[in-house]
């Protein structure tokens, strides 16, 4: 059982870490997506 518990904390932080580090990515990709959608309001 201490074992299943101490998988998920280590996948909660790799998880928030990958978050953190992807951040600056899922910005940029978001901002662009949402011009995209913008320019098709035109």
């Amino acid at each position: 059982m201490n074992e299943i518990h101490s998988n998920m904390d280590k996948d909660r932080i790799r998880s928030t870490y990958n978050k953190a580090v992807l951040l600056p990515e899922r910005t940029i990709m978001m901002q662009e997506w949402a011009d995209y959608v913008d320019d098709l309001k035109k």
